[in-house]
């Protein structure tokens, strides 16, 4: 019996060659690659445009500093 894929569904998308030298000057110091620094910007833009299945997280705890100051 065959392996489920991972990522079964395959997609496409052109860009300009001004954003891919600037893909590939973020994945230039070998911290990341490019697969990840794609999937932050399809979360970025996919909660900027409000379809976002997880809500946003806030940063630095914010939110369970604001309830302990509010006795929650």
């Amino acid at each position: 019996m065959a392996r489920p894929q991972r990522f079964p569904v395959k997609f496409e998308f052109w860009s300009t060659e001004q954003q891919l030298a600037g893909l590939e000057m973020l994945c230039s110091d070998g911290l990341s690659d490019k697969a990840t620094h794609l999937r932050q910007a399809l979360a970025m833009y996919l909660r900027a445009a409000g379809i976002s299945q997880k809500p946003a997280q806030p940063a630095n705890g914010q939110q369970h500093h604001q309830e302990r100051v509010n006795g929650l």
